[in-house]
């Protein structure tokens, strides 16, 4: 068999499908029960590998010479800073992901059907381009909230495939999904995700977290609208949700007479107090909902590590606090720390968290659906700087 493959490979013009044979070879592996057979197929499989990649570099190079003469052409990104996507006449696409010190290259596949994620915002996202069914595997399915996602979860349409520091090999290559969406790169996890991207899988580092704006977040839709072949889906649902989250950031410029509230964020863990840095995504909401931050002057995208004191002396006399990790009551939250009580947002019963939205199972909502729902949180934080009740997925705390 191995030596039909190979000559199939180096004498045909055709693509040969290496993807399925290194999954048949690592499903032979993994069903083997001998370590003695499982090694010798181990030898026999880094040997075939190699010639397979020569195989498929001079599949490559004579692709190359049939499509120089194609002009690379630049999707626009509109809100989006870490990702750019070229194409060509045949529409294939090339994402690149800019990190602080490196970037990334991929070419995106197409008229994918079966994608496995391991983030409920991918979810989030599939759902508002009409992709739900495309979805066929998850890690950590146990906190999905889309209700018709969990029906199929519940019912096993879905796979359960076990977590990013343990994903199970097997079921994903019985799976054959067309794509795996991740949220970190498949370099920095075990080792399990080299072997599955060795099978051929397309990987996926879907880094909208990494975005510091709300609408830059939203934008990582369009890549996986490419893969689902939902693009124009994907830029009528971003342009209606641009529109509303502009509309309120001008409404609030227009009434920029009245003073800002100051708005604290954040909590505490172990004597340590995470807050948003001044250029982070929520930094970016309070901003466009017309707060005053205390750290908004302060660089950087991610969040400030503060003693206690250093926290209490910006939170004293603050005039609202949101965002206060699990507590469901302002008792909760004078539990963790009795200093607390002392804050002026407490003392005038002005503390508000994002966790409206919880499901049956006793799952956030919010984690999983407001990467593509940036103008309700928006809208909640202009509502509560001016003390109205009408919110989304924030509520007052009591």
């Amino acid at each position: 068999m191995y030596a039909i493959t190979l000559q199939y490979l180096f004498v045909t013009n055709k693509t040969f499908p290496v993807s399925l044979f290194y999954q048949f070879l690592l499903k032979q592996m993994i069903l083997t029960k001998t370590e003695s057979t499982c090694k010798n197929k181990i030898k026999i499989f880094r040997k075939i590998r190699w010639l397979l990649v020569l195989g498929v570099l001079i599949n490559a190079c004579q692709s190359a010479e049939n499509s120089s003469s194609y002009n690379l052409k630049t999707l626009p990104v509109r809100y989006a800073q870490r990702f750019s996507i070229e194409y060509n006449e045949n529409f294939q696409y090339l994402m690149t992901i800019r990190l602080e010190n490196d970037s990334i290259l991929y070419k995106l596949p197409t008229n994918v059907s079966k994608i496995i994620c391991a983030s409920t915002t991918h979810v989030a996202m599939l759902h508002v381009l009409g992709a739900d069914s495309c979805l066929i595997g998850i890690l950590g399915g146990q906190y999905l909230c889309n209700p018709y996602q969990r029906r199929r979860y519940e019912t096993k349409q879905i796979r359960e495939l076990g977590s990013i520091s343990q994903p199970d090999l097997e079921s994903i290559l019985m799976l054959r999904p067309d794509v795996i969406l991740l949220s970190s790169r498949p370099e920095e996890l075990p080792a399990t995700w080299k072997l599955i991207q060795q099978t051929g899988i397309p990987i996926i580092f879907i880094a909208e977290w990494l975005e510091n704006t709300p609408l830059g977040r939203c934008e990582w839709l369009r890549v996986i609208g490419i893969m689902t072949n939902k693009l124009a889906r994907a830029d009528k649902f971003l342009d209606s949700v641009a529109a509303i989250y502009q509309h309120l950031c001008l409404s609030v410029q227009k009434d920029s007479s009245k003073n800002s509230p100051t708005v604290v964020a954040g909590m505490g863990y172990q004597g340590v107090w995470y807050v948003p840095a001044g250029r982070s995504y929520v930094a970016t909401l309070l901003k466009d909902a017309g707060a005053h931050y205390p750290w908004e002057n302060i660089g950087g995208e991610g969040s400030l590590s503060l003693d206690f004191e250093t926290f209490y002396a910006k939170a004293l006399h603050a005039d609202i606090l949101i965002n206060v990790g699990t507590c469901r009551s302002i008792a909760e939250l004078i539990a963790l720390d009795k200093r607390l009580a002392f804050l002026k947002a407490v003392q005038q019963k002005k503390v508000y968290n994002n966790d409206l939205r919880i499901t049956d199972n006793g799952i956030n909502e919010y984690y999983e659906t407001s990467v593509v729902a940036p103008e309700k949180i928006l809208s909640d934080l202009i509502h509560i700087l001016q003390q109205k009740d009408s919110l989304y997925y924030y509520r007052k705390l009591f």
